[in-house]
């Protein structure tokens, strides 16, 4: 079976390291958080999602992770189970405790919705999203 999302990692996978530093700022060139490439971002109603429309056609029923302070799409991952037996679904939306964007020096952060399951369910270890460093302009 091949894999409809090549480029999308598993949520016990990802690393957070699209430059997510600058809030999205529709009517500007912005670069795509899926490919990199620069698009015009048109004017949204709701949560901002700096993704081209090319990789929009693509990667429209992957799960999306929004900060829940800047209610911002901060990345996409691959629906299906995760090592711990959450259940990703087509179209989720998922929340993250924090970005680059609210928290600069972030090195990590916490899916709030898997969070909650596993202290529901009893599991003692958590999964956290790891964050590379974010990129800053030389001065």
């Amino acid at each position: 079976m091949t894999d409809r999302w090549p480029n999308i990692p598993a949520i016990d996978k990802l690393v957070l390291s699209c430059d997510t530093s600058q809030y999205p700022l529709p009517g500007k060139i912005v670069p795509c958080l899926m490919c990199s490439k620069p698009f015009l971002m048109r004017p949204y109603s709701g949560i901002p999602d700096q993704i081209c429309p090319e990789c929009w056609k693509v990667y429209d029923e992957c799960a999306k992770l929004i900060c829940w302070h800047c209610r911002v799409v901060v990345a996409r991952v691959k629906p299906g189970v995760t090592d711990s037996g959450f259940n990703i679904r087509t179209r989720a939306i998922l929340h993250l405790d924090k970005c680059n964007i609210c928290a600069p020096n972030l090195t990590e952060s916490l899916v709030i919705e898997i969070a909650e399951w596993e202290k529901a369910v009893g599991r003692k270890k958590r999964l956290f999203i790891p964050v590379s460093p974010r990129k800053t302009p030389d001065a």
